[in-house]
């Protein structure tokens, strides 16, 4: 079950109940609102360029790209544990690189994400002790995603699977696009400057 509440992008497992939910967000900034395709996905537009303040962020930081992307897994909406499920985010960005990170739940409300060639430690946990709950946000400047805050136009494409632990199954997915426009460009588009 797909569905898309006001900023969130999400993902319902009909069996498990498990809720896989997506965002994407100026960093530090305005949320910015997706439409619901009929393939399921959601896609968003946002302006690219670095962290200007342009759009509500706080501040200036030519070390971060002006958008970042927001992750949600909730494994006890029904009550139920994720014994014998993997979650993995996937990662195509605009240089043409694809980055896929698996998340280890090591303990109750601990889990990191790790890159799955690596397996180097790529971020932690930010939802606090909750069992059933993995939330953080990650920024196309940082190294470990993309490492380029430039953050050149494009489009950007992100998966966030629920499978078993092997990653030969999957049970529910939600997907998101994110394209990335020159923002004079997406101003004369929307009416908003003159040509």
């Amino acid at each position: 079950m797909r569905s898309g509440l006001a900023d969130w992008a999400i993902t319902k497992d009909a069996t498990s109940g498990a809720e896989l939910g997506l965002r994407v967000r100026y960093w530090t900034g305005d949320t910015i609102v997706g439409t619901l395709q009929d393939d399921g996905s959601v896609h968003f537009t946002a302006d690219s360029g670095i962290q200007n303040g342009l759009n509500s962020e706080q501040g200036s930081n030519a070390n971060r790209s002006g958008i970042s992307f927001d992750f949600s897994i909730n494994t006890g909406v029904n009550t139920v544990t994720d014994g014998g499920k993997g979650f993995t985010l996937e990662v195509n960005n605009r240089y043409g690189e694809h980055f896929v990170f698996d998340l280890k739940h090591l303990s109750s409300g601990t889990d990191i994400s790790v890159n799955r060639n690596t397996q180097a430690p790529v971020l932690g946990d930010e939802d606090g002790s909750n069992p059933h709950l993995s939330q953080n946000s990650l920024n196309f400047g940082y190294g470990s995603l993309d490492g380029h805050a430039d953050n050149k136009g494009g489009t950007i494409d992100i998966t966030l699977p629920e499978t078993n632990t092997d990653h030969t199954a999957v049970y529910a997915s939600q997907h998101i696009q994110i394209d990335v426009v020159d923002p004079i460009v997406s101003a004369l588009q929307h009416g908003l400057l003159a040509a």
